[in-house]
C-alpha cells in the first residue's frame, strides 16, 4: 500500500513517537510511506523516520494522486481530515480530550468527523468524550487501539551510595501536566536528599512558576528530552516515576517508566482507571493534592521493598501492552478503511 502519515509537527512528545513507530512497522512490512509534516522541529526525529524508509515531504500542495489512505495523527489536524478525505479514506487517531475550542463554530466537530472513514482512539473512555457525536456518525467509525509499546532490555539498576533519592518525572512542562506540583511537593518535604529531574520542552510554564526549582539547582534539575532512546540511562538512573497532570489520554511516560522497573505515581485520572491502581502495581493520590503527593513520595523513599516491588508490577503492566498488539489492531483499522471505501489498490 502506498501510505501517507500527517503530523502537525516533529517534537519529543507521545504522540509523535507512537506515529513513528508505527510507520517504521509500515516501512518495514513492504509498505510505502510518506510523511507530510511542516518543515522545522527535531532533526534527530526526522532522521528516525528517514532511516526507517519513510519519505518527507514539507510541501503543501502535496500530489495526493496513487495514496491508498492517510493516516492523520492528533486532532489538531482536523482540517487535514476534511481536505485528505476528498482523495482518499482517512483514519484519524485522537488523543486528546473534548475541549469546546474544537467545535467552533458549532458542529464543526461533527462535519470533521463525518469526513473521516475511521477514528482510533487509544483508551475506551474517550470514545464517551465523543459519545453524541460518534452515535451520529456511523457505529463502526471508532476503534479503540490502545498504544503499545516495544520492549526494552535495560541493564541491571547499578548501587549508589551517595543517598540521594531521585524522582524522575518525564513530559513537556506546561500547566496541564502539573510539574509545579511536584515541586511544591518536594520542598514541602524539606529532605536536601530528595532530588527531581524534569525531562521535557518548556510550553508555557512561566518563570515565576519555576523560581524555586530554579533557585535550588541542587534539588531540581531540568534538561531537554533528547531521544526517547537517550532517556533509557536516564530511568535506570532514577528511584520513582511521578507525573502529577490533570489531564491525560494515555501517559506513554508512566509505561515507560514501568519498563525501567520504576515505580510510579500517578494523580486519579479516567486514562489511569484501568492500568494503574492504588497500592497494587502504583501509588495514586487525587489530583492537586500536593501534600497527598508529597506522602507518596516520602513512603517510597522509607520503603526500599515497597519499590522494588511496585517496580515489578509496574514492569508487568507494561509487559501487557506489546507494540505488537497494537499494530496487528491499527494494521486491521487500516484495512476496514480501504474496504469500506473501496479505494485498495
Amino acid at each position: 500500500m502506498h501510505i501517507l502519515l500527517r503530523i502537525h509537527e516533529l517534537r519529543n512528545n507521545g504522540a509523535v513517537y507512537a506515529l513513528l513507530h508505527y510507520a517504521e512497522h509500515l516501512a518495514a512490512s513492504g509498505h510505502r510511506v510518506v510523511l507530510s509534516v511542516p518543515a522545522g522541529g527535531s532533526p534527530a526525529l526526522r532522521e528516525r523516520f528517514l532511516a526507517a524508509g519513510v519519505a518527507i515531504d514539507h510541501d503543501t500542495d502535496l500530489d495526493l494522486a496513487g495514496f491508498d489512505v492517510a493516516i492523520v495523527s492528533t486532532i489538531l489536524n482536523g482540517a487535514d481530515v476534511e481536505a485528505l478525505s476528498r482523495a482518499m479514506p482517512v483514519v484519524w487517531s485522537i488523543t486528546e480530550r473534548r475541549q469546546p475550542a474544537w467545535d467552533d463554530p458549532p458542529g464543526r466537530l461533527r462535519q470533521l468527523f463525518s469526513c473521516a472513514t475511521k477514528i482510533v482512539f487509544p483508551a475506551y473512555w474517550l470514545v464517551y468524550e465523543y459519545a453524541d457525536i460518534l452515535s451520529v456518525s456511523a457505529p463502526y467509525l471508532a476503534d479503540v487501539v490502545p498504544i503499545g509499546f516495544k520492549p526494552v532490555a535495560y541493564p541491571p539498576r547499578e548501587a549508589r551510595d551517595d543517598g540521594v533519592f531521585r524522582i524522575l518525572c518525564v513530559g513537556s512542562l506546561y500547566p496541564r501536566k502539573r510539574q509545579i506540583d511536584l515541586i511544591n511537593a518536594v520542598r514541602m518535604l524539606n529532605d536536601p536528599l530528595v532530588h527531581c529531574l524534569f525531562v521535557g520542552d518548556t510550553y508555557a510554564v512561566g518563570a515565576a512558576d519555576l523560581s524555586y526549582a530554579r533557585k535550588n539547582p541542587q534539588q531540581f534539575t531540568f534538561i531537554n528530552p533528547g531521544e526517547r532512546a537517550e532517556l533509557q540511562a536516564v530511568y535506570r538512573e532514577c528511584d520513582i516515576f511521578a507525573l502529577p497532570s490533570e489531564d491525560e489520554t494515555f501517559g506513554m511516560s508512566a509505561i515507560e517508566a514501568g519498563q525501567a522497573e520504576l515505580p510510579v505515581v500517578v494523580s486519579d485520572l479516567p486514562t489511569y482507571r484501568y492500568i494503574w491502581q492504588d497500592g497494587r502495581n502504583a501509588l495514586v493520590y487525587p489530583v492537586g493534592d500536593v501534600p497527598a503527593l508529597a506522602r507518596c513520595i516520602k513512603r517510597l523513599k522509607d520503603d526500599p521493598e515497597l519499590r522494588r516491588e511496585l517496580g515489578r508490577r509496574a514492569r508487568n503492566v507494561a509487559q501487557c501492552l506489546s507494540f505488537e498488539a497494537y499494530a496487528r489492531r491499527f494494521d486491521a483499522t487500516l484495512a476496514d478503511a480501504i474496504a469500506r471505501s473501496g479505494s485498495g489498490r
